[in-house]
């Protein structure tokens, strides 16, 4: 229900919310404050494009785009830890 992409380490059944690994502070803070009941509420709209070993690739909006600060299309990585 909250529409955000989470990653989950299965030996260990730890979680981690991908929008706070890859989105700004800001952006954070804006989607956080924007209730996810809300019937214009994006979630983080995170798009995985390819994973190479450990790192994913995701496309996705920049969060003033949601607040009408346009169009902005982003590419961002994440490293899955290696424990």
């Amino acid at each position: 229900d909250t529409r955000m992409l989470m990653g989950i380490q299965l030996s260990t059944k730890e979680f981690v919310y991908l929008y706070k690994q890859l989105f700004t502070e800001k952006e954070q803070r804006m989607l956080e404050g924007w209730g996810p009941l809300e019937a214009d509420y994006p979630g983080d709209q995170l798009t995985l494009l390819h994973r190479q070993g450990n790192v994913l690739t995701f496309s996705r909006q920049a969060v003033k785009a949601y607040y009408g600060g346009g169009w902005e299309a982003l590419t961002t990585s994440y490293t899955i830890p290696q424990k």
